[in-house]
């Protein structure tokens, strides 16, 4: 049964990490209730879960990290439903983690600043080093947008990066002038021309 849900969001084009989250959580249910010999996922109720997500906490799983967990499992239940492998959904009676709202924390300008005149400019890593960190700094992507980065997807006169983020969504982001100087003396300086920002 997992392995039928799995194969239904990879033919709807979730990408390889996100299939993961979804099997590990359900897997880690299941064996959470083998493991106290309460039914299994076929025939548990909100009761069973709410005591797996009760466990997650007390095991020390961030909230957020739990919610992540209650939204795979809420998914994995729909299909249960609409597959006629369940008549219900526990999840429509279990409520959401609550994800406590706190400020992370963040670099001053004058940080980032230090940061980037302690890398120097005498080799090729040292401008890409640079470049990465005005880029992270600059736009706020997060390191897996980042990473996607191609050439091709900067404009350089209205100072924008095409970004793709999860299931595969695109958007642009701003750099400052600074962040495109140091981008483009990154290119220009590097030895290889990759694709690959």
């Amino acid at each position: 049964m997992i392995r039928g849900f799995i194969l239904a969001l990879g033919a709807g084009g979730r990408k390889q990490k996100a299939l993961t989250i979804y099997e590990d959580s359900i897997r880690m249910l299941s064996d959470f209730a083998r493991d106290l010999e309460l039914p299994g996922l076929t025939t548990m109720d909100r009761i069973h879960i709410q005591h797996w997500l009760t466990s997650l906490h007390q095991n020390g799983n961030k909230p957020a990290t739990v919610s992540v967990r209650y939204r795979s499992l809420n998914r994995f239940f729909n299909w249960c439903v609409v597959e006629e492998e369940r008549r219900d959904n526990p999840m429509d009676r279990v409520d959401p983690p609550t994800i406590p709202h706190e400020i992370q924390p963040y670099y001053l300008p004058r940080d980032v600043e230090t940061l980037i005149q302690s890398i120097g400019r005498s080799t090729p890593h040292n401008f890409r080093d640079a470049a990465m960190i005005m880029v992270l700094y600059d736009s706020g992507v997060c390191s897996a947008e980042f990473c996607g980065m191609k050439v091709g997807d900067l404009d350089w006169r209205d100072q924008t990066i095409i970004v793709t983020g999860k299931a595969s969504k695109q958007r642009r982001v701003s750099v400052g002038h600074k962040t495109a100087q140091t981008i483009e003396r990154y290119l220009r300086k590097r030895p290889v021309k990759p694709e690959w920002l």
